[in-house]
């Protein structure tokens, strides 16, 4: 045991809690318990699984047969809140990234088209002295300036918008985690901006500060181009920006395509109308499994008294709630698995109300009815799912089932299959229909269920008259997590609905900043090549002739974007598997849909200063310029 563990007695928690019979040998198939305990300091988790390990390895010698292979992982609990969804913030980490990018690309773009206007001007400095490393750090000093009251306004609006972007998160946030604006997340937003700064406003600075006197004062005098090497850079700054705004956009689509998959998916059920909560009988209260089961048949009648109300009952875990519990089972008849190997399926407990408050489709055989009592022969209900799966050439009917270990000079209690129901979604992020088995509440009792009501009108109107009638089952038991069951099912999905909303969100940015980009690059090209454009027309150019030139000089661009983007967008989109539901990573319509999307938007970036340079050449007809 390591020194300091804050639980000495870990080694004998896995005996069977006295207080609470349903922790008893015949329940050892079940292995999604978890368990809590607080490290003491100078405890790491790495101590904590080393013990936990040893722990399994006898478990594995007591009960080889539930027990055979089943070890213990140590987790934080602030990185477990976030495991599932860290794919998707390190995915959104790269979308700011990649925003940041594209808006800088565009600050570094109008930094060179400045210093193409300052030529003369850094070059009469040089001429009276000023030296490179001087201009170097003007202009350096001139980007970190601008740089860090973007940040600064950056920063004023993240805290104004904080609350907003929280808004949208529809579950109860857990205390550990946190939205503060702290000093790391200053410190972070301060060497970012200052890195961004920095990189991009170097290449201007570079530039300016080593400028030829006598060709610069030369080119000033007539309004300077620039060189080729800025013209260069910003041509690649506009396809590096294109590149990330086709990932970003390709992102934004499957995560949203993924969503709307999930939406469309048929539940196996019926949530509108349906009012649910959780209660039982709390361990405060002298309970066994009798008192139980009498408390929920009574509980589930009060229920469908209440006027309004169509159809009551219980289940132990809600379906499309994202919750789930498994549990092994053998089938009479088959052989017997290796220790440790056992299948496992879905498995719920629920009183006969359940299925018509929920409108589950019954597909063969019966479903629970006032037979199915604690003194009767067990029964069971499985899914089609299960079927398929266990019993695909056979009737499933008569078949029978235990949850149980076999005990040495004990037989097996069997619960035999009398129906089969259609497929329900418990996980909506499950990739297909998973095996289930349902046992009656009367003949597996739990102490803690969830209340399924069918209602008319306003299924939150029900939450007081829902309250009276557990209360009037019995006194003192509390009810938890009242809602309508169309919440629950929307919370369970709020992490796909907000991060697709975010990567949404972030791709419409980039692409308006990568129309921007286009458009300015073209735009200062276009400007620049005023006098190219007049030579052209004395000598024979007709304006659809310049538009034609300028759009192939935009659409260049674009088409080397588009396809550095498209590879990054497929190399990105594998890593998008495990988040996906319903399309694959590389889904073509996606795909297709996207660059339609930006070749669109990128056109009409190019096809407007393509318009104005068409116009220019008119205006120099105007003039006079004719053909030779």
């Amino acid at each position: 045991m390591p020194e300091g563990f804050a639980f000495p007695e870990l080694s004998q928690l896995w005996q069977p809690f006295p207080d609470d019979q349903q922790s008893s040998e015949n329940d050892r198939g079940s292995h999604g318990w978890p368990m809590y305990a607080r490290m003491k300091p100078g405890v790491t988790i790495d101590q904590v699984q080393a013990e936990l390990d040893t722990l399994a390895v006898r478990l594995e010698q007591d009960h080889p047969k539930t027990n055979s292979g089943l070890r213990f992982r140590a987790l934080l609990v602030h990185e477990e809140a976030v495991r599932d969804e860290k794919l998707a913030l390190r995915l959104m980490m790269g979308a700011v990234i990649a925003v940041l990018l594209i808006a800088c690309g565009n600050v570094a773009n109008l930094l060179l088209a400045r210093a193409a206007s300052r030529t003369r001007e850094i070059a009469i400095r040089a001429a009276l002295g000023a030296g490179r490393l001087r201009l170097f750090g003007q202009l350096l000093t001139e980007s970190l300036l601008l740089g860090l009251c973007g940040g600064v306004a950056g920063l004023m609006l993240t805290f104004w918008q904080i609350d907003f972007v929280l808004g949208f998160i529809p579950i109860e946030i857990p205390f550990w985690i946190r939205f503060d604006l702290d000093w790391r997340v200053l410190t972070f937003a301060l060497v970012a901006t200052l890195g961004s700064s920095l990189l991009f406003g170097l290449v201007p600075a570079l530039q300016l500060s080593r400028p030829d006197l006598a060709h610069e004062l030369k080119d000033g005098a007539r309004g300077g181009t620039g060189s080729g090497r800025s013209r260069r850079f910003r041509s690649y700054l506009v396809v590096a920006q294109l590149a990330l705004t086709l990932v970003l956009l390709v992102v934004a689509g499957l995560m949203t395509r993924s969503f709307l998959h999930l939406q469309n998916t048929d539940p196996g059920l019926d949530p509108r109308g349906v009012f649910t909560f959780r209660t039982g009988i709390p361990q405060t209260i002298e309970r066994d499994e009798k008192v139980c089961a009498k408390f929920f048949a009574t509980a589930e009648q009060r229920l469908r008294e209440i006027p309004g109300v169509e159809q009551a009952g219980f289940i132990s875990y809600l379906p499309v709630a994202n919750n789930s519990n498994y549990h092994g089972f053998t089938l009479e008849g088959r052989p017997e698995a290796p220790p440790g190997q056992n299948p496992h399926a879905l498995f719920r407990v629920a009183t006969p109300g359940v299925f018509p408050a929920l409108r589950i489709p019954l597909r063969r055989g019966r479903l629970f009815d006032e037979r199915d009592r604690a003194d009767s022969p067990p029964v069971a209900l499985v899914s089609e799912a299960f079927v398929r799966q266990h019993f695909a050439s056979e009737d499933p009917l008569g078949r029978r089932l235990s949850l149980e270990e076999q005990k040495d000079g004990e037989p097996k209690r069997y619960a035999t299959i009398v129906g089969v129901l259609g497929d329900i979604v418990q996980r909506p992020t499950a990739k297909e229909p998973e095996p289930s088995i349902w046992m009656a509440a009367a003949q597996k009792p739990e102490y803690f269920m969830n209340a399924v009501m069918r209602v008319q009108g306003d299924p939150a109107s029900y939450q007081q008259a829902a309250k009276d009638a557990v209360v009037a089952a019995r006194a003192g038991i509390p009810l938890y997590n009242p809602a309508p069951l169309t919440k629950i099912a929307s919370d369970a999905m709020w992490s796909q609905r907000f991060f697709g909303g975010l990567f949404v969100g972030f791709a419409g940015v980039a692409l308006f900043l990568a129309a921007l980009g286009i458009y300015g690059v073209m735009a200062y090209s276009v400007s620049q090549r005023t006098q190219e454009i007049g030579v052209r027309m004395a000598l024979g150019a007709e304006p659809g002739v310049v538009v034609l030139m300028i759009l192939k000089q935009g659409l260049l661009l674009v088409a080397i974007g588009l396809a550095l983007g498209f590879i990054g967008a497929w190399i990105t989109a594998q890593f998008l598997a495990s988040l996906l539901h319903g399309i694959e990573p590389h889904d073509p319509p996606t795909f297709g849909w996207v660059t339609v999307i930006l070749i669109g938007v990128a056109w009409v970036a190019c096809w407007l200063p393509a318009r104005r340079a068409g116009a220019l050449s008119s205006r120099w007809r105007s003039r006079g310029v004719s053909r030779p």
